[in-house]
């Protein structure tokens, strides 16, 4: 027969178990979501046709952050975000606002070619956006509820939708893609 000790022991034990067990689930990090890639506006090329020596450029409008500033107000910074090369390191981590009270996106000069980025958009949280970068021309992406992209033209014909609809920037073409890295 067990002892009262080890009775209490045991409950104890199983009533620890029973609380952790969903606190453990309920932490589990949930994967991000991950889109078509994403080019400048349309312009016919695809990356086996791209010229990988020039460079071109990113503006990502990211989801904002609300941070008041002294007494002057409320101001919606876009959140940092990361770029990855194709095989998968970190390439840079973009700070993209200049200062707490800065609402525009940071204009980042990358090399061409394809890249990933780890963004945070708003309702979907983490995203992964594959972007392609061509020279001398900018690849937008929007993930910001608030932004607007409606002077590009975009549809859902030639463009990347979030899964509620929302136009995130111009469909790349990429399927002449064969082994093509970033440095």
């Amino acid at each position: 027969m067990k002892s009262r000790i080890q009775l209490y022991s045991q409950t104890c034990l199983t009533c620890l178990a029973s609380c952790l067990i969903p606190l453990c689930v309920s932490c589990q990090t949930q994967r991000p979501l991950v889109l078509q890639s994403v080019g400048p506006a349309s312009s016919g090329t695809s990356l086996g046709e791209v010229d990988s020596r020039g460079e071109g450029f990113l503006k990502v409008f990211s989801a904002t952050e609300t941070r008041r500033v002294g007494h002057e107000g409320k101001y919606y910074p876009h959140t940092d975000y990361f770029i990855y090369n194709t095989n998968g390191s970190v390439f840079r981590r973009v700070e993209n606002s200049v200062g707490p009270t800065d609402e525009a996106p940071a204009l980042v000069d990358l090399p061409a070619g394809l890249y990933k980025i780890r963004v945070q958009a708003d309702d979907y949280g983490r995203v992964i956006v594959p972007v392609l970068i061509e020279p001398w021309r900018t690849t937008r992406v929007y993930l910001e509820s608030r932004a607007g992209n409606s002077s590009e033209n975009l549809n859902p014909t030639n463009s990347v939708c979030l899964p509620d609809g929302r136009i995130v920037g111009w469909r790349a073409n990429i399927e002449m893609v064969k082994d093509h890295g970033n440095k």
